[in-house]
């Protein structure tokens, strides 16, 4: 279950939605609604609730904000490191052998 907790602490508590869904030639609406957000104490939770949406001032981006910047690349996963197994002929007291050799792909053995 997601917690929702930070919605009491929105700058935009209690206030009309419909300021932050301007139409997108009313840029004195748009400029106001980005003020509000503005001092937001919880931006980085808004656009996270966002999600894909369109339409509307969220986190202080509006529609055409959005469009114009292209989505945040998302960081690539890390490789695990994986186990190589490797032989190696070595000449032990009963003569010639087959010695197992395990090392990371870094290299250490």
């Amino acid at each position: 279950m997601t917690d929702l907790t930070w919605l009491d602490r929105i700058a935009c508590k209690g206030m009309d939605p419909q300021l932050f869904y301007p139409h997108f030639t009313d840029r004195r609406q748009t400029a106001a609604a980005k003020a509000v957000c503005a001092g937001c104490p919880v931006r980085p939770q808004c656009e996270e609730l966002r999600g894909d949406a369109i339409v509307g001032v969220w986190a202080g981006t509006s529609s055409a904000d959005r469009k114009a910047k292209p989505p945040a690349a998302k960081p690539k996963p890390q490789p695990k490191p994986h186990l190589a197994v490797r032989y190696d002929i070595a000449e032990g007291r009963n003569g010639v052998e087959l010695v197992k050799l395990t090392r990371n792909e870094r290299g250490a053995a």
